[in-house]
């Protein structure tokens, strides 16, 4: 089961998601799931059933509380990224470290030069994003899947050493801490 959740926009490139459906509907053991609401809902449908998509299901938008029941059926989560200038600079979904949070194997299609999955090797990072290339990574996932456990691992890893919320509350705490202190000894 290949996830994503969240807004379904032309900026998340879920009709590469589609694509790789596309690719791999023939494969019966692999399903596709997009939860999430938004814009393009109703164009990513016709365009699953254009395809005479079987293996993909979209379940609307779904409340905050069931993202992480959501989250534990998948065996791997989708992120994609459409080109723009400024994701070079660093990219910050929430997704991506709800992925991580959910201990789960990420299939990421963006450009950038500061990619939380490759820094964490808790996934797979294809450039282009092409549909075949998307469903040769989830392929990769289904037939490793001692890999797919290990990249899951590593996201979680990942995020409990630098984006957990206390630890991030601490370095706050600390930062301006120093910068109380400077002021009065100034």
């Amino acid at each position: 089961m290949i996830g994503y959740v969240g807004a379904l926009s032309s900026y998340y490139c879920i009709d590469n998601l589609i694509g790789a459906a596309r690719v791999l509907k023939d494969h019966q053991d692999v399903h596709f799931r997009i939860v999430g609401g938004g814009e393009d809902l109703g164009k990513l449908k016709n365009l699953a059933f254009q395809y005479g998509l079987e293996n993909i299901s979209f379940t609307g938008k779904v409340s905050k509380d069931k993202v992480v029941e959501e989250l534990e059926r998948f065996d791997a989560c989708y992120v994609g990224l459409k080109e723009v200038k400024a994701n070079l600079y660093g990219i910050s979904c929430n997704k991506i470290f709800e992925y991580m949070y959910a201990a789960k194997p990420i299939v990421a299609s963006y450009i950038t030069n500061y990619d939380p999955v490759q820094m964490a090797g808790c996934g797979v990072t294809i450039r282009s994003g092409t549909p075949e290339q998307l469903g040769e990574a989830i392929l990769n996932l289904k037939e490793n899947p001692e890999l797919a456990r290990d990249m899951g691992k590593k996201g979680r890893e990942f995020f409990d050493q630098n984006h957990d919320f206390k630890l991030i509350a601490g370095r706050y705490n600390e930062l301006l801490s120093s910068l109380i202190s400077r002021r009065n000894n100034a």
